[in-house]
């Protein structure tokens, strides 16, 4: 029997998860406690919400959401990013994401104040929607190419967006597995991680210069190939050096996935809807 507690923010807690986490994520070389305490206690937001699912003691399951805050239908609302979900190896397929993810649920709808969104992939999004009626908003949209990538038409009417203020922005910036670059153009600064193909670079997010901090390197690389991963409808591609990344090179389809726990039926039109790498974790 699974037993379920919140999940413990304290430096023994801590050092248990990241425990968890190495045997599950072995090839995430990042993820210490260190990086576990920033991501944990440091959001500007408030501490992480979750749980916790142990065996006879034995931390063996973990689901955890960062309080984020977005402009959702013209309204400045608190809502949860489900970062990370993981479950020992000897213990999938045994009912855990479905123990964890009811309690989250629960939770939530009781508090009738949050909203949840982030990023699933094709195996995971029906589970979701079955399980729990989220909604699949659309797949991100992938674009690679050469050259500036287009800035945002001005004016930003859109219905949802995730707000970023300076302090998010540099608690943000801690966390990637590598140190992002910076591309500073027209007061713009545009944000680079490297990619998993052929060296290629992605933006991960566009802010103003003075929201970023100054000391953040410059974008320096030889492959002039650039890749964008979102849905930006402010972004004009046409006539820009950049196409759809064709479908058979990606490895899965990144799928935005929103719930509203004051409002079950309510979704997202993703021709209104923002949403950047920046907004979750892939890079």
């Amino acid at each position: 029997m699974l037993e379920i507690r919140p999940i413990d923010l304290s430096p023994a807690g801590i050092a248990q998860t990241c425990e968890l986490l190495n045997a599950v994520f072995p090839s995430a070389t990042h993820i210490d406690t260190g990086y576990l305490e920033r991501l944990f206690n440091g959001c500007p937001y408030g501490p992480t919400s979750g749980f916790s699912g142990f065996d006879d003691g034995q931390l063996v399951a973990h689901y955890v959401n960062i309080p984020i805050r977005a402009r959702v239908e013209g309204e400045l609302r608190d809502g949860i990013w489900p970062f990370q979900f993981a479950v020992h190896p000897q213990y999938q397929g045994k009912g855990a994401f479905r123990a964890l993810g009811d309690r989250i649920v629960e939770e939530m709808t009781a508090e009738g104040e949050s909203f949840v969104v982030g990023i699933t992939n094709a195996n995971s999004t029906p589970i979701m929607q079955k399980l729990w009626g989220y909604h699949a908003v659309a797949p991100l949209e992938v674009k690679v190419g050469v050259g500036p990538m287009p800035e945002r038409d001005p004016g930003d009417d859109l219905r949802f967006v995730r707000i970023w203020d300076e302090a998010a922005i540099a608690w943000r910036l801690k966390l990637p597995a590598e140190p992002y670059r910076v591309l500073r153009r027209r007061g713009v600064a545009h944000l680079y991680a490297p990619g998993d193909r052929m060296g290629i670079h992605v933006e991960v997010g566009a802010f103003p210069e003075s929201l970023v901090p100054d000391d953040l390197d410059p974008l320096r690389t030889a492959n002039p190939l650039r890749m964008w991963i979102g849905l930006d409808p402010a972004r004009r591609w046409r006539a820009r050096g950049y196409v759809d990344l064709p479908e058979r090179w990606k490895p899965s389809p990144l799928i935005l996935t929103f719930f509203d726990f004051r409002d079950a039926k309510h979704s997202l039109d993703p021709a209104q809807t923002r949403f950047n790498v920046f907004d979750f974790d892939a890079y």
